[in-house]
């Protein structure tokens, strides 16, 4: 059973990144990625795309493995620019996420600029409650 939802969570992340591959104008970056801990929510992996429109950041998600009923909140994305200007800012949510077994699901944030080359990092936070 493990291994079938791992099959799940592989092949719906997969499916994600073919849905979006027609946005990605190049290979992945090297942008940093700062992943905020959470008890609720944890970050399994992020990958940065160069998007015509600024950056793609895409991951994955994962709740604890004893964790029932639904998780709200959004995802928090910020993009630190090398030049001091203020910060691209971007609120997102999570793909459906399985009642049972791993627990994944994936996520995707278009961090829009004219200028994504000076976003020299991007740091990714659980907020539980929307912004005021």
């Amino acid at each position: 059973m493990k291994s079938f939802c791992l099959i799940a969570a592989k092949i719906s992340t997969l499916l994600m990144a073919l849905a979006v591959v027609g946005c990605i104008a190049g290979p992945e970056l090297n942008t940093p990625v700062l992943a905020e801990k959470s008890e609720q929510l944890r970050i399994m992996w992020t990958h940065v795309y160069p998007d015509k429109r600024g950056l793609l950041l895409l991951g994955q998600v994962r709740r604890p493995a004893l964790s029932i009923g639904l998780l709200g909140g959004h995802l928090h994305v910020v993009g630190h620019l090398s030049d001091g200007s203020p910060p691209v800012v971007v609120d997102t949510r999570w793909g459906s996420m399985s009642k049972r077994g791993s627990h994944m699901a994936s996520f995707g944030a278009l961090l829009r600029s004219e200028h994504p080359e000076l976003i020299d990092m991007i740091s990714v936070e659980y907020r539980a409650r929307p912004e005021k």
